[in-house]
């Protein structure tokens, strides 16, 4: 991904991943064994409304698996989607509360750090 990939792919394919591990979360491992994780979190950095809505919807339904919540805690990943709650699309704002809330409910962070973000 991200190797000159238009953003119309770009946006399919953070959609499909987002379906895949809705579907059978053990497709989380298979996204993470293939550094999938990294490069949706450099899309969480790209200016279009469509991408960041399906990239927040893919890296919340990878948030879900402990293994993948990890290591998108350790690529300062929550942080990013937080900053998105400011975005002026109520969209993107919508999906990236919405990818905070595996993170909320499974992490051991507490709210407080959280507010700090």
């Amino acid at each position: 991904m991200l190797h000159g990939e238009t953003e119309e792919i770009l946006i399919n394919v953070s959609g499909t991943i987002e379906e895949m591990v809705k579907a059978d979360i053990s497709y989380a491992g298979t996204v993470k064994k293939c550094s999938g994780i990294p490069y949706l979190i450099k899309l969480l950095t790209i200016e279009n409304q469509e991408l960041l809505v399906n990239t927040t919807k893919a890296i919340g339904a990878l948030a879900r698996d402990t293994e993948s919540r990890l290591e998108m805690e350790r690529l300062d990943g929550f942080r990013l989607i937080w900053s998105l709650l400011k975005y002026p699309s109520s969209s993107v704002q919508a999906s990236a509360a919405w990818a905070i809330c595996p993170y909320v409910k499974s992490s051991r962070v507490s709210c407080n750090s959280l507010v700090q973000l």
